[in-house]
């Protein structure tokens, strides 16, 4: 049996008048950011936020409220680099600040207190 090429089309047709309209709405909405990936761009349950903004870094908290995935990434110079978020042992607060600590790579400041951060292996599936 062959597919002729006006089913082809018609096919095409509707794939691109319904699913690219709701692809493209939920690529653009949500509170993403510059930084997020296209996965979390695509996703109603992740979050992206930045934190802090230096000369020539970022850090941003990405999270995934369905996956249960957390992390920070910090951005040097356009390469990224992930990290655990570390658990906070400080006064229980709604508000917290988390500040990169300046002339140390790999550590952040939460409401004052430092942390060191545990890179994320990148896992290989």
């Amino acid at each position: 049996m062959r597919i002729s090429t006006y089913k082809i089309a018609r096919v095409t047709l509707v794939f691109i008048l319904i699913f690219v309209p709701l692809l493209l709405y939920r690529y653009l909405s949500g509170s993403h950011t510059e930084y997020c990936p296209f996965s979390h761009k695509m996703s109603d349950t992740s979050d992206c936020v930045v934190l802090h903004v230096t000369q020539d870094r970022v850090l941003v908290r990405h999270s995934d409220k369905y996956t249960n995935e957390d992390y920070f990434e910090i951005i040097e110079r356009g390469v990224s680099h992930k990290y655990d978020i570390p658990e906070y042992h400080g006064p229980k607060t709604r508000k917290f600040r988390i500040r990169m600590v300046e002339n140390e790579k790999d550590t952040v400041s939460i409401n004052g207190e430092k942390y060191v951060l545990l890179p994320i292996e990148e896992r290989v599936n």
